[in-house]
């Protein structure tokens, strides 16, 4: 597809879709070190074209951030990144009022880029591990947003069935069965050690939602 009109060149910027529409939503990344983009666009999926829109409020320039669709509705989340340093807020993109909110939250996760996130069902996000950089600490939590009560909910899920500690990895949702597929991603700051596992949360046909299982092994695949 080649736009006339488009953002500029960039990295670790982040996307997502705009539920019920055939369009995706760009916001920040990086251009060059140490230009942090805070453009926010629009790609119609329709006509294959690119709009820029200048919202009255936004997020503050950044890199490394996680951004997901809310099922349901036509708004978009983005957590964390980093400007420099790590960043732990969250922002609401509203397709409809073509502006960004921040979320007013008392508890937000650590500060983290790289972290990846999906929506689970119309009501949850989940959002799991990251690096802090400054402590070349990947993290392995698990954090849940609830949108209709409007905060961050730290889940415990059990040791046995958690993914190990990473970033960078990938994320999807299946949104029929409310869960959420995690593959690969990489562990330690210079990207040492690189993996290739696949985990599930939420399959309740395996274990009961509320946990992660290890596929194929704890989903008896081959």
């Amino acid at each position: 597809v080649t736009a006339e009109y488009c953002p500029t060149g960039r990295y670790t910027t982040a996307m997502a879709p705009i539920f019920g529409t055939n369009k995706e939503l760009l916001f920040g990344g990086m251009q060059s070190y140490p230009n942090y983009a805070c453009d926010t666009w629009i790609f119609n999926g329709d006509n294959y074209t690119w709009t820029e829109l200048f919202p009255k409020h936004q997020p503050g320039a950044r890199s490394c951030h996680a951004m997901s669709e809310v099922i349901g509705q036509n708004r978009i989340l983005l957590f964390g990144g980093k400007h420099g340093e790590q960043i732990n807020d969250t922002w609401f993109f509203d397709y409809n009022n073509q502006d960004w909110y921040l979320a007013n939250t008392s508890i937000n996760p650590p500060k983290r880029d790289l972290p990846m996130i999906s929506p689970l069902d119309n009501d949850t996000i989940l959002l799991f591990g990251g690096v802090e950089i400054s402590n070349e600490n990947d993290y392995g939590d698990t954090w849940l947003y609830n949108i209709t009560e409007g905060k961050w909910n730290l889940k415990y899920p059990s040791a046995y069935f958690n993914p190990p500690r990473r970033h960078w990895g990938g994320m999807g949702a299946y949104y029929a069965e409310h869960a959420v597929v995690l593959f690969g991603g990489v562990q330690g700051d210079n990207q040492v050690t690189v993996l290739g596992d696949t985990w599930i949360y939420g399959a309740s046909l395996y274990n009961g939602s509320g946990e992660y299982v290890s596929a194929p092994y704890d989903t008896g695949g081959s």
